[in-house]
């Protein structure tokens, strides 16, 4: 298979696969809630959030792995990948026992982490069960390293997608027929197995031959692989801070009760940010690698601001329609009880809003090589943010554990990086922020925001009225967007990619 074809394969599969993701969180999260109750999901969330941090046990040798084994697959160098292979055999073994040992070390805690001794086995059993999974992933992680590093997302994506189909599917039956914390814990671990048995089978014939082992000594390959994944980690760890710490603040504040309305808060933007990365993730920071390799500091600085105004409007765009229809839709997806979860959305929206188009700036500095901003922007910013979170948190509980992160973002992820952006592009702050990043978002979201507001009467807590809503909206956005957002060779462009060749001229 060509790497086009791969590429474009892995594309439609990673969205389909996020697709399927989104259907599945949707379905599920409700039937979780009525099933577990408030309290014990809020727990099974508190597990989920510790069992997290386990995953930086990986300290980014995933990314660094697949951009070296990809290079010698290239290169056609088997000796290189062999050896490839052994370092990262060899360290995930030694991660896998750590995160069993960690597992542990922090049962005894759990109960104080949530708050409560009540059901404190039960709890027990979830964690070891959820952890013992990302142990087992972290085991057998070589077979996505292999399938990435052959442009094979199109098999990742797939297997993942099967893991979320048949994991949804027995759920939903497990919690019918009267499952609790355990058995969710135990589904949540056995879909978990598959997708790994998938994964393997899948890349088993990418695997290298076994041999140059005693080349790693003398090549210093590890080395090699931890300088380059090192940024990447350290980059994980600032954004963990503020992602997974939030859950352990609230629950410790306001307790474990409070934490469904803060995940469900936060679930719509997650999805939100899946999408951008998947629109402006990697394509840009390849596009931007290219022109940069041609030393073309114009024209870097073009396409940078052309897709600064396309990251821009479709992050605005979306953010206020995600906040129009949140109302209605959190009503009759959860219920009225978790109407708190709106307002969590309403705080971190403008702010996310902000980091969204700030992703052809993190893309630009990782192609110029200044990866040490982004890391320190994610670092003091996810630092920062926590202990605002915290105090905030302290006097106003939830509230104020999300303001505190909204500020910070607000602050690191908008004027920090604006100004990162006026060091490294012949473009000065305050036009950056002002003109290229603010005045879009106006711009792109002023028409589906008055189409949004006119249609708002008739948005009643009804899927049918909502979907009605969402396509309304969305066909206001796909019609202005050409004329607000791009400019007349953007446009053009366009025209040219969707085949109308006619509409050129008159673009």
């Amino acid at each position: 298979m060509g790497l086009g074809k791969s590429l474009l394969r892995g594309s439609g599969m990673n969205m389909l696969d996020l697709v399927v993701k989104t259907l599945a969180v949707f379905f599920t999260t409700p039937v979780l809630i009525a099933s577990l109750g408030k309290e014990n999901y809020g727990v099974w969330l508190l597990v989920m959030a510790v069992v997290a941090y386990f995953l930086m046990a990986d300290l980014g040798l995933t990314f660094a792995a697949t951009r070296f084994l990809a290079i010698a697959v290239g290169k056609k160098d088997e000796a290189r990948q062999a050896a490839i292979r052994q370092v990262c055999l060899r360290y995930y073994r030694m991660a896998a026992v750590v995160v069993a040992v960690l597992i542990v070390l922090l049962l005894p805690l759990l109960p104080w982490l949530a708050g409560t001794d009540k059901g404190a086995g039960e709890m027990r059993l979830a964690f070891i069960l959820a952890g013992g999974a990302v142990a087992a992933r972290l085991c057998f992680r070589l077979p996505v390293i292999l399938l990435r590093a052959h442009v094979r997302y199109d098999l990742q994506a797939l297997a993942s997608t099967v893991r979320v189909l048949v994991q949804s599917g027995t759920l939903v039956l497990v919690l019918w027929r009267g499952g609790g914390l355990v058995a969710v814990a135990l589904v949540q671990a056995g879909g978990e197995f598959l997708e790994l048995v998938l994964q393997a089978m899948m890349a088993a014939r990418f695997r290298p031959d076994e041999k140059a082992e005693e080349a790693i000594a003398d090549s210093g390959l590890r080395g090699e692989l931890f300088r380059y994944s090192r940024s990447i980690v350290l980059g994980n760890l600032g954004d963990s801070v503020r992602l997974q710490l939030n859950p352990l603040m609230i629950s410790k504040i306001q307790g474990v009760e409070a934490l469904p309305a803060f995940s469900i808060g936060t679930r719509l933007i997650t999805i939100l940010e899946d999408a951008v990365n998947s629109l402006f993730g990697g394509q840009v920071l390849s596009a931007f690698g290219q022109i940069h390799g041609a030393d073309d500091t114009q024209a870097l600085r073009r396409q940078f601001l052309r897709m600064v105004h396309v990251t821009t409007g479709f992050a605005s765009a979306a953010t206020v329609g995600m906040v129009m229809v949140s109302g209605a839709f959190l009503q009759r997806w959860v219920g009225p009880e978790l109407q708190d979860a709106r307002m969590v959305l309403m705080i971190l929206a403008g702010a996310y809003a902000v980091h969204f188009s700030q992703y052809p700036a993190y893309n630009l500095m990782y192609t110029i090589g200044r990866t040490d901003w982004v890391v320190r922007v994610c670092l003091w910013g996810g630092g920062v943010g926590a202990l605002v979170s915290l105090a905030l948190g302290l006097k106003f509980g939830l509230f104020g554990v999300v303001a505190g992160t909204a500020a910070e973002m607000i602050v690191s992820r908008g004027l920090v990086t604006a100004w990162l952006v006026g060091r490294c592009m012949p473009v000065g702050m305050a036009e950056y922020l002002v003109r290229h990043v603010l005045w879009t978002a106006v711009k792109a979201a002023a028409l589906p925001g008055l189409a949004g507001a006119l249609l708002l009467p008739m948005l009643t807590p009804e899927y049918p009225r909502i979907f009605a809503f969402i396509a309304i909206y969305g066909l206001a956005v796909t019609v202005s967007f050409p004329w607000t957002v791009l400019d007349q060779e953007g446009r053009s462009m366009l025209w040219r990619h969707l085949g109308l060749r006619r509409s050129q001229a008159a673009g």
